[in-house]
């Protein structure tokens, strides 16, 4: 029970700082590219874990064994890569709200996935959760004034192929925690995450960091979304 516990109060947790950020990613990734900006995110994170992991288990832990690195990188490009960078997007093209109200339907594709794949049960509240998760996103759909490549109809895309990273990332996550600990595991992705950002958009990033309101709010949500946020949530499964 105790277990059971601890793990609802660390979600609930970094459900908490989750909900701190999408404004700041509003205000701070307005004039950077998606992927320079989570390129931000991911160092200044950086800056927490490194020490972090340090004083929590003296250096990094993790299963060398290929099936293991392929696990991890798969779970970093998935939910960190696609999933962040999607989000970021959606929150430039179709604003905070929606944006959030899509791309946390993930709770229900990671419930889905989870039985499809790791064979979980599914209870009635996944279900209806689900149900009523469709039923917010056309509502939300159906709420866009402007019709074809709007920026609106992009940015409800991004946040779509965001839920969709998310979810399948939370149920990767799962088995690379069988190869290493929620804190090596957050260090390790993040790192993954800021050399494969860096490699796409090294120019975008070498631009935003001369952007201070961009660098300011980057380091805020790195450090709450990926520092704190992503190793609760990952201490969590």
């Amino acid at each position: 029970m105790s277990g059971t516990v601890t793990a609802f109060s660390a979600v609930l947790l970094a459900a908490i700082v989750w909900s701190l950020t999408p404004v700041l990613i509003k205000i701070g990734a307005s004039n950077v590219s998606a992927i320079a900006f989570n390129g931000l995110r991911a160092f200044s994170a950086l800056t927490l874990l490194l020490p972090l992991s340090l004083v929590v288990n003296g250096g990094v832990y993790v299963d060398p064994t290929p099936s293991a690195l392929i696990v991890i990188v798969l779970s970093a490009l998935v939910g960190l890569v696609v999933g962040d960078v999607a989000y970021v997007k959606a929150i430039q093209l179709a604003g905070v709200s929606k944006a959030v109200i899509i791309g946390y339907t993930y709770i229900f594709v990671s419930q889905v996935l989870a039985f499809i794949l790791l064979n979980e049960g599914v209870g009635i509240g996944t279900v209806m959760g689900s149900i009523l998760a469709i039923i917010g996103i056309v509502l939300v759909v159906g709420g866009t004034q402007e019709f074809g490549y709007s920026h609106e109809l992009r940015g409800l895309l991004a946040a779509g192929i965001s839920s969709l990273a998310w979810g399948l990332g939370s149920v990767v996550n799962r088995v690379a925690l069988l190869y290493s600990d929620p804190v090596s595991l957050a260090l390790i992705r993040i790192a993954i995450q800021g050399a494969t950002l860096t490699i796409l958009d090294f120019d975008g990033l070498r631009s935003a960091m001369t952007n201070k309101r961009a660098v300011l709010t980057a380091f805020i949500t790195g450090i709450l979304t990926y520092g704190i946020g992503a190793t609760l949530f990952l201490y969590s499964l």
